[in-house]
Order: C-alpha cells, then sequence, then structure tokens
C-alpha cells in the first residue's frame, strides 16, 4: 500500500516555543485516519505544512509521493481537497451559487469546465441537493460543514484534508459527518481528519495519531491504543491484604487503589457502587464465581455468586472499612480466580465488577505522559 501523507522530522517553531516537533506521521492511501489531540498540540500547524501553506522549520512533508512547500508541489496539490477551521461562504447566496462560483475561481481554467460539472454530484454526495437553493444564511451548522467538504470535493480529490469538521456541530451534525467521511473512504478517498472528540475518532476511523506538544506519542487502530488485559474494579473489607495477596497473584497487577472508597454499608463516606455491578459473597464462607461465569462483560452477573439467601451471604458481617482496589489482569486470567483467593484467604468481597478501558482515558494517559515543553 502507497503512502498519501508523509512527514520526516517535520517541525515548527514560533520562537523558542515548537508547534509541531521532529514529528513522523505515514498514512496510507484509502484510509480514514484520525489526527487526534487536545487543543494547541499542533494539529492545524501540522496540516498547514502538508498543504504547504507554510515553512516547516525543519524536515519535510511529502504529498502522494511529491515535496510540499509554499512554492512547491503545486501540482500534486491539485489532487487534494481542504478545509482547514470554518468553512467559508457567501451566506447570500445560495449553496449551489458558492460551489459554481467557487469551481470558476479555484485552480487552472482549463479545470473549470470539469469542477462545475462535478457540482450536482457533490451536493447529492453530502446530502444537500434538496437545499442546493437555499441561502447559506439559512443553513444549519451542520450543513455549512458539508458545503465546506463538498466545496473540497469539486477537485474530485485523492485526498480529502479537514481540520476540525465537526467542531461546533450537535450529535445529529456530527452523526451526518461521520457518515459522509466513512462513505468517502469506502469510495477510496483518503480521508486525513483532525479532531479532539475521542468518541468520533474511535467510532469512525480505520487508524489513530495522537499527538500532545507537538509529538506523535501513539499511533495504531483505535482498538490497539487500549492497554492489553482487562482492568477489575474490586471493593474489599481489607485493603492492605487484598494489594499483598493481589500482588502475589500471576497474571494480576494491582493498580493505584481508588481515592474516593470509604466505608460500606451506605453512609457517609460508602463505597460506590459501579452501575449494574452485583454484590459478591463476603466471609470465610462464601461461595467464589463458578467455573462457568463470563470473564468477559461489564460485571460479574447474577448467577456467578452465591444467591443473597445462602447462609454465606445473608450471614456475612458488614459495616467494617472497605476500599475499592483496581487490577489489571492479563489476558486469560478470569476475576474469578481473584475472587476465589481473596475470600480464600478470609478477605470480604463487597463488588467486582470488570471495567472497559474507554479511549478517552488512554487519551489522557499518554497526553498527560508527553514531556515537551509548551
Amino acid at each position: 500500500m502507497t503512502d498519501a501523507l508523509v512527514t520526516r522530522g517535520l517541525t515548527k517553531t514560533y520562537g523558542s516555543v515548537p508547534a509541531v516537533d521532529h514529528l513522523d506521521l505515514r498514512v496510507p492511501a484509502g484510509l480514514l485516519y484520525g489526527f487526534l489531540g487536545p487543543n494547541g498540540a499542533g494539529k492545524t500547524t501540522t496540516i498547514r505544512m502538508l498543504l504547504g501553506l507554510i515553512h516547516p522549520t525543519a524536515g519535510s512533508a511529502e504529498v502522494l509521493g511529491q515535496a510540499v512547500a509554499p512554492g512547491r508541489g503545486t501540482a500534486v496539490l491539485r489532487r487534494v481537497g481542504a478545509l482547514v477551521e470554518e468553512p467559508a461562504a457567501y451566506r447570500y447566496l445560495s449553496g449551489r451559487r458558492n460551489l459554481e462560483y467557487y469551481a470558476k475561481v479555484a485552480g487552472p481554467r482549463d479545470d473549470a469546465r470539469r469542477r462545475l460539472a462535478r457540482v450536482d454530484e457533490v451536493l447529492a454526495l453530502v446530502d444537500l441537493t434538496a437545499a442546493a437553493g437555499k441561502r447559506v444564511r439559512a443553513y444549519s451548522q451542520g450543513m455549512r460543514q458539508r458545503l465546506g467538504i463538498a466545496r473540497a470535493l469539486l477537485g474530485a480529490p485523492d485526498v480529502l484534508v479537514l481540520d476540525e469538521p465537526t467542531n461546533g456541530l450537535d450529535p445529529q451534525g456530527i452523526a451526518e459527518i461521520r457518515a459522509l467521511l466513512r462513505r468517502l473512504a469506502d469510495d477510496g478517498t483518503t480521508v486525513f481528519v483532525s479532531s479532539h472528540l475521542l468518541a468520533e475518532v474511535e467510532a469512525m476511523c480505520d487508524r489513530v495519531g495522537v499527538l500532545a506538544h507537538g509529538r506523535l506519542v501513539a499511533e495504531g487502530p483505535p482498538s490497539n491504543l487500549r492497554p492489553a488485559g482487562t482492568r477489575l474494579r474490586v471493593t474489599v473489607d481489607d485493603p492492605a491484604r487484598a494489594l499483598a495477596l493481589l500482588a502475589t497473584l500471576p497474571g494480576v497487577t494491582p493498580e493505584t487503589p481508588d481515592p474516593g472508597a470509604g466505608t460500606a454499608g451506605g453512609g457517609p463516606g460508602a463505597v460506590p457502587r459501579e452501575p449494574g455491578a452485583v454484590p459478591v459473597p463476603r466471609g470465610p464462607g462464601a461461595h467464589p464465581v463458578p467455573a462457568g461465569a463470563a470473564a468477559n462483560g461489564a460485571v460479574a452477573r447474577a448467577g456467578a455468586v452465591a444467591p443473597a439467601s445462602t447462609p454465606a451471604a445473608a450471614g456475612a458481617p458488614r459495616g467494617g472499612r472497605s476500599a475499592a482496589l483496581r487490577v489489571r489482569l492479563a489476558d486469560g486470567t478470569a476475576p474469578r480466580a481473584v475472587n476465589a483467593a481473596l475470600v480464600g484467604a478470609g478477605i470480604a468481597v463487597d463488588e467486582l465488577a470488570l471495567e472497559h478501558e474507554r479511549l478517552e482515558d488512554v487519551f489522557l494517559d499518554l497526553v498527560g505522559g508527553a514531556d515537551a515543553p509548551r
């Protein structure tokens, strides 16, 4: 697979501040690539260098195999459609008239007829055919964003570069843009989209690069950015003994105790229960989770613990000091093993729940770990 976009050591500094810091990036052709990072991470600066709008301080950028910079690579950039920040349009003209005007003045004159012939096609592509005759001032924010994308598509680009295309949109507008970009990528266009909306990048992109302080801190399919294994939340009455025991179990890595842990029993400072979590039997006579219990899923479900009517559960002492701990389980390690070990050691278990790590948590960990100065 060839690369649509490549940067090598790409750097841009303003004074002593690096906006983009030795960025090495490869975007294979035909992918929907998400360029993820918080505001100020350097996403827009990178895009401007890829489009030849600003000079890099160091390094290089290539588009479809050709170097680009201000005054260089203009021929290959005709194969790129772009929408950087807010889409511009004449609000007193209709959507169609805006596209016709842009088709006439943007790019070489000998291509104008071809661009004009695509106006109806791109309007249909972004679902604006019915609203093509309306003035842009009557468009919603989502419709204006789609009009901007339609303008970027007039030249039938091989690469589409979009900077924060869902900014300011409501959920319906975001869903419309997401469906449009997915459709374009499925039809063979390379789509490079920057965003700080984590859920949207996770939902639509084939590959994600995470930028922090101008540096690429992680890259790969969204699912691969999550740590291996599963995180388990366990509420126990003796956290010190539980941590010591858990550290000895194969495939179990204790993490930091939950700072929100308090006392069990529902009074002030009570341990918060995960939504849908099932209480686990306490005390020496409690039954561990049986072998048939699911090792994956949101929580340990009913049937994975002894019924509340059994003497072990109903007669277990309550009201002691409890704390919630988190442990990471290696692949193949079942939550029932943790429960059985704790109960077997006489440690009362209030609750056992699996936590599926969100991309947002991974993103915050990655960005928080970047040490480049800003």
